[in-house]
């Protein structure tokens, strides 16, 4: 691990050039540390004392996979049993995205998660490279700046906070711990996913007209723009078609609309309004028989659950053309 405790730089001017450079990623803190390449190594150096003297458990995950919200839970109680011991909690969010190195674009982003911790977008994932984190979600226990446990936090979380007790029993054998409890349902949820990126793939099929829905492919009619990472769209007659072979649907997508800020995506079962009992948390039913997500920041949507599988969904960006949106994947799920 590529970790130097007692720092690496000169003088405090070269510090607050570190700081300078990384600042615009932080939330919620002033920089902490600071991830630089050294001989195709990355090192990882602390800019405050508060970092490099305290214990901290650093969670790297991804905000745009179904398991983000699991891990924020856990983290919030996590934080507040252990924060009373001195063990502090920060947040390494991947950089998944290209738009997500845009402050002025994940900003909103992070204040509609509510992230109550320090929070760093890692930047082209240097600090996961620094500390040689290949997996995620996963949480590193840092103590004094030196890492002291690494835990893959798909396993069960009782055992990850049963050696948080190992360590800060290390400290103070009397702690009074509580009992360490699982709480990893949510997260196991999150792997039973399966999803689609809208990259250019062999199941996304852009079209002029629809000809047959097929069970393995996503198809896109009208005029959709695609790059690596997404499809846009500002065409109102827009649609995506694909035959629900899973009963719970996900869709993580953002509002391209710098004026109106929300896009609005409407969803369809057989060319029919959705049923409340088929609609997911953030689904949106209103007087008038209409079925949509309110698209804001780039959030992943709980759109469907409990749909019988067979069925033709469409989604349909109404009002794209004065608020666009981009799609980037849809996430799906059997319930049992």
């Amino acid at each position: 691990m590529s970790w130097n405790k007692k720092g690496g730089f000169s003088s405090d001017e070269a510090i607050e050039a570190a700081n300078k450079a990384v600042r615009n990623f932080w939330y919620n803190t002033e920089p902490l540390l600071y991830a630089a390449v050294e001989k195709k190594t990355v090192s990882i150096y602390p800019l405050s004392k508060d970092f490099s003297q305290n214990s901290w458990m650093i969670f790297f995950v991804d905000c745009a996979n179904p398991y983000f919200q699991g891990i924020l839970d856990i983290a919030k109680l996590w934080n507040r049993q252990f924060g009373r011991y001195k063990v502090n909690t920060l947040f390494v969010i991947q950089d998944s995205y290209s738009y997500f190195s845009e402050r002025i674009l994940i900003r909103p982003l992070f204040e509609s998660l509510v992230l109550q911790f320090p929070t760093v977008l890692d930047k082209s994932n240097m600090i996961h490279h620094g500390f040689q984190i290949k997996i995620a979600p996963s949480m590193l226990l840092v103590h004094e700046g030196e890492p002291q446990y690494l835990a893959d936090l798909k396993a069960p979380t009782k055992n990850v906070e049963l050696k948080i007790h190992d360590f800060l029993r290390k400290i103070d054998p009397g702690l009074p711990l509580r009992p360490a409890i699982e709480h990893s349902e949510s997260i196991r949820f999150a792997q039973d996913m399966i999803s689609t990126r809208f990259m250019p793939d062999s199941r996304v099929v852009i079209e002029e007209t629809l000809s047959e829905i097929k069970n393995d492919k996503i198809h896109l009619v009208g005029n959709w723009i695609q790059d690596k990472e997404s499809v846009t769209t500002e065409d109102p007659n827009a649609r995506i078609y694909f035959r629900a072979n899973h009963d719970q649907i996900h869709i993580f997508a953002r509002s391209l609309s710098e004026k109106e800020k929300v896009s609005r995506l409407e969803i369809y079962l057989d060319d029919l309004p959705i049923f409340d009992v088929f609609g997911g948390n953030d689904l949106i039913l209103d007087d008038e028989g209409n079925s949509y997500l309110r698209i804001r920041e780039g959030l992943l949507y709980e759109a469907l659950r409990g749909i019988p599988k067979g069925k033709i969904i469409s989604c349909r960006p109404v009002g794209a053309q004065q608020a666009p949106l981009a799609v980037y994947r849809i996430y799906f799920r059997n319930s049992k």
